[in-house]
C-alpha cells in the first residue's frame, strides 16, 4: 500500500526496508549505481595498439577495425575513452589538429547587456498616439 502511494515497487520498499535494519539511517543514503569494476574491458595492451594504429593511419575506427580483425564499436569505445579527436579535425596526412569547430566564446563583454540592441518595425506603430 506505501509503494503504491510512494510510486515505488514493492521490491524496492523491501530493499530499503533491508538496508535500514542492516545499517540504520546510513543506509538510506543514494548509492551510485555505477559498477564497481569491469572485467570484461579491453586491456591496456589491445588500448595500446588500437592507438598506436591510429597515430599511424590517421584513420577511423571502421578501418582499423578492419585492419585489428575486430568489431568497429570496439575500437570506437576505445578511441572514444581515449579522447581520439573526429577524423575531421585532424590532417590526414600529419594528424595535427587543423581546426577548432567552435571558438568556445561567443559573447564576451565587460558588461552583461552591453551590445544589446532592439529593434522594432515599423517604428510608426511603436509610436504612442496620445
Amino acid at each position: 500500500m506505501w509503494s503504491s502511494r510512494r510510486r515505488s515497487s514493492r521490491a524496492t520498499v523491501y530493499k530499503w526496508i533491508r538496508r535500514y535494519h542492516a545499517e540504520g539511517w546510513a543506509g538510506l543514503i543514494e548509492r551510485s549505481s555505477r559498477p564497481r569494476r569491469c572485467p570484461t574491458r579491453t586491456s591496456t595492451e589491445v588500448e595500446n595498439r588500437v592507438l598506436e594504429l591510429c597515430r599511424l593511419r590517421h584513420r577511423g575506427p571502421m578501418f582499423l577495425a578492419g585492419e585489428l580483425g575486430w568489431v568497429a564499436s570496439t575500437v570506437g569505445r576505445i578511441l572514444a575513452r581515449h579522447h581520439a579527436g573526429p577524423l575531421a579535425a585532424t590532417d590526414p596526412i600529419t594528424g595535427a589538429p587543423v581546426r577548432q569547430r567552435r571558438s568556445g566564446r561567443r559573447y564576451q563583454r565587460s558588461r552583461p547587456g552591453e551590445l544589446l540592441h532592439i529593434d522594432g518595425w515599423p517604428p510608426s506603430r511603436q509610436e504612442n498616439p496620445a
